[in-house]
């Protein structure tokens, strides 16, 4: 049996963690009560409503019907995650992901380069999430 990291799959809710990064990225690690609020929704829970809120206040809304995510987009230029392809009808759970920029990413969020997410990024994912996640609170999407 071979594998190929480079093989793309939609991801559905592997996206909420892209969605996340891009948005840490963005605000430099400092996100708004409100803010907080929806990301942690969105990983603890795996909630969509949270995740489909963050995901047009990443985009450009000129057209409202297809969500433009621009500042995803620009979060996976820097991270070099460049076999992610975010869905052109604005559905983030359509996103194609590879093996590959899942481990890119992965390695953002535990290591130590600050080069895309700082310290204050990672602290936020750490401390919101890491508790929950460990205890098995998450639900399935």
């Amino acid at each position: 049996m071979t594998s190929d990291a480079a093989k793309k799959y939609d991801s559905a809710s592997v996206t909420k963690a892209i969605i996340l990064a891009a948005l840490l990225y963005q605000k430099g690690g400092t996100l708004t009560e409100a803010e907080d609020a929806l990301a942690r929704k969105m990983i603890t829970e795996s909630d969509n409503a949270s995740a489909t809120t963050l995901w047009k206040q990443l985009s450009d809304l000129t057209d409202p019907a297809k969500p433009n995510p621009v500042k995803i987009q620009e979060f996976l230029d820097q991270a070099g995650m460049d076999d992610t392809v975010l869905d052109k009808e604005g559905s983030w759970g359509l996103t194609q992901v590879t093996a590959d920029d899942q481990a890119k990413l992965l390695r953002l969020f535990s290591g130590d380069d600050d080069s895309v997410l700082g310290s204050t990024a990672r602290s936020w994912s750490h401390s919101r999430c890491s508790t929950r996640l460990r205890a098995g609170h998450t639900q399935s999407a």
